[in-house]
């Protein structure tokens, strides 16, 4: 567990850097070289002074599934495409509708926008390590008194955020398994060529 925080912790210090430089240089410079890696038709741009490490990073990110790949350019490219934004919200949604889905019409539209609510806070949390809403902030948002939100709504809060927590390790463990194979063939590749 202490070494999968770590590799965790690692690895979203270079997910930041190297979807960020990504990112910067895809609005930068649109005949930028592309890593090779064609995902849903889209290439991903790599500007020339990408080093090996974050190269196979974007690559790795271009290889994950549908739903890891959008989570983590959500979380942890600084300002991310709304498509992204979109589609980890209607996955939160698809998981979590079952516990809802009982629920009058009015409460879950009052769930949805707590749910994009608590996707922003887990970013926020992840990347800057900080709370982007406290409780007394959902109670005003909201526009409950405190002991409204905590016998109807800190608890699916919760539940939430553990689902974004879980979406979180489930992408980074994903990432790290494209990136661990790839960086195996660059070595591999290195090797042959010397």
């Amino acid at each position: 567990m202490k070494r999968q925080a770590h590799d965790h912790t690692w690895l979203r210090e270079q997910l930041i850097a190297a979807l960020n430089i990504e990112a910067r240089s895809r609005s930068l410079d649109p005949t930028a070289e592309t890593c090779g890696v064609r995902q849903s038709g889209h290439a991903m741009l790599v500007p020339p002074y990408y080093g090996t490490r974050h190269r196979l990073l974007a690559a790795a990110v271009a290889q994950l599934p549908d739903r890891h790949r959008r989570w983590v350019r959500f979380c942890y490219v600084t300002t991310p495409d709304w498509d992204d934004e979109k589609a980890v919200t209607c996955n939160a949604w698809v998981q979590l509708f079952p516990e809802f889905k009982n629920l009058r019409e009015k409460t879950q539209t009052a769930i949805k926008s707590l749910l994009w609510a608590c996707q922003q806070n887990q970013k926020t949390l992840i990347v800057d390590e900080r709370q982007l809403y406290t409780n007394k902030r959902m109670c005003e948002l909201m526009r409950i008194d405190p002991a409204h939100w905590s016998r109807d709504w800190s608890g699916r809060w919760d539940r939430m955020q553990k689902e974004f927590a879980a979406m979180d390790s489930e992408a980074l463990d994903a990432t790290l398994m494209v990136y661990q194979r790839l960086r195996e063939e660059h070595r591999a590749q290195s090797q042959s060529a010397a």
